[in-house]
């Protein structure tokens, strides 16, 4: 059975541990701010999309933070924030965690990213969606 995506990560943000988690929940409440995490990309967010994405992934542990202190955060710890947000996707993608230490990118020592295209905050990458090459699948799971 596959295991389901329950991803975590903290960063600091003036003094307070800001935790994301990439799961179904977050998912689901960054799609509900029109935020599509799986194959959306970043680089076209704007500053209120931007808070919305940092109030959804950290909704399970951070349910009291407001709106302004959202922004405060993207605003003055965007570096943090964009390396947690890498960080959160390689590890929902499987890297493990002893891969990430001290490389909170996930950046190889050439600078190339694990998971190639659409650019992250804090200059990291993810896969984009799938390209459909207009041939049907040969094996189904079902």
């Amino acid at each position: 059975m596959i295991a389901p995506i329950d991803a975590k990560v903290s960063f600091e943000a003036e003094g307070e541990t800001i935790t994301l988690r990439l799961n179904m929940r977050t998912v689901a409440l960054a799609n509900e701010q029109g935020i599509d995490l799986i194959y959306g990309g970043f680089e076209a967010l704007n500053s209120t999309q931007m808070t919305g994405l940092l109030l959804a992934l950290s909704a399970p542990d951070h349910p009291e933070l407001s709106d302004g202190q959202a922004l405060a955060i993207i605003t003055r710890a965007t570096t943090a924030f964009g390396e947690a947000l890498a960080k959160l996707f390689l590890l929902a993608a499987g890297a493990p965690d002893e891969a990430l230490e001290g490389n909170p990118t996930g950046r190889e020592a050439n600078g190339s990213a694990s998971p190639p295209t659409s650019s992250l905050p804090g200059g990291s990458k993810r896969a984009s969606r799938p390209k459909s090459s207009g041939m049907k699948p040969r094996n189904r799971i079902n």
